[in-house]
């Protein structure tokens, strides 16, 4: 994640938990309803929103990491004739027997 907000969007949607770490021995995965009621200490950093100031997470541990994406696709004008297998995106695919196809989507 990048962003503070990628990381409160991800917590929101139950798709990831914060570690709550208070000097070398206390770790703590908190969901996004309890992150909301931490009380903000003053090495941390905050966002201020219409609740009140919100910790910034410095850890985010997925829920499932296995499905996690390995890499953010590009969002790039090649990008989409990669995905569909360098066809040309006006064209429609081709029958077997050589008529066109044309599909409603």
């Amino acid at each position: 994640m990048r962003t503070p907000a990628d990381a409160f969007c991800q917590m929101a949607a139950c798709a990831a938990t914060a570690l709550d770490i208070e000097g070398g021995d206390f770790i703590h995965l908190v969901a996004w309803d309890e992150w909301l009621a931490l009380p903000v200490r003053e090495h941390d950093t905050a966002v201020r929103t219409v609740r009140g100031l919100v910790r910034v997470p410095t850890v985010v541990v997925a829920v499932n990491f296995a499905k996690v994406p390995k890499k953010r696709p590009s969002l790039r004008k090649v990008h989409p004739r990669a995905r569909r297998q360098s066809l040309p995106i006006h064209r429609p695919p081709v029958a077997p027997g050589g008529k066109w196809k044309l599909f409603l989507r």
